[in-house]
């Protein structure tokens, strides 16, 4: 809980943050708390070589996103992300978003492919970039050529947060 800024991105930048910051191998985790983090709780950024498995963890008042699926779950056979049984309270507080990646959300999937959202629980994430909340943001943007795929979200509690889909390339 409580990370901050990377210290080399604070000449205003504000590029690097997160509480678990992944680009490689596989990542399991049960029964555990993100909360109050400056930016993401979990950002999976450009992966590849795993499974990323989440179940029964609660992300609270993280800054953009409780999690963050980015460029990631296409480069290797097998890559995928699997997000069950999870709560996503109240992210998405901190307006700074150097990145274009659409806005902020309970969770971000960025050029992402290969990921399942289910049993989720979603509540008060702010979407910052226009009114109202955001379980799921879909941004299909132009850092991976290949169009966004294999990506399913069922059986989630919304309670007035939206799934939305953003392609600024058309």
């Amino acid at each position: 809980d409580g990370n901050g800024w990377h210290p080399d991105s604070l000449a205003g930048a504000h590029q690097s943050s997160a509480c678990i910051k992944l680009h490689y191998g596989s990542l399991t985790v049960t029964d555990s708390s993100f909360h109050d983090n400056t930016w993401d709780a979990i950002w999976v950024d450009t992966w590849t070589g795993g499974v990323v498995d989440i179940r029964n963890s609660r992300f609270v008042r993280n800054g953009r996103a409780g999690f963050t699926w980015e460029v990631s779950g296409d480069i290797a056979p097998g890559d995928r992300a699997y997000l069950q049984g999870n709560t996503f309270l109240d992210n998405g507080w901190n307006p700074n978003e150097p990145f274009g990646s659409g806005g902020h959300a309970g969770i971000i999937i960025s050029d992402g492919s290969n990921i399942e959202i289910t049993g989720n629980t979603f509540k008060g994430n702010l979407a910052l970039d226009q009114p109202g909340t955001r379980a799921v943001l879909m941004y299909d943007g132009p850092r991976y050529p290949q169009p966004m795929h294999h990506i399913s979200i069922h059986d989630n509690t919304l309670n007035q947060d939206r799934i939305q889909t953003y392609n600024p390339v058309g």
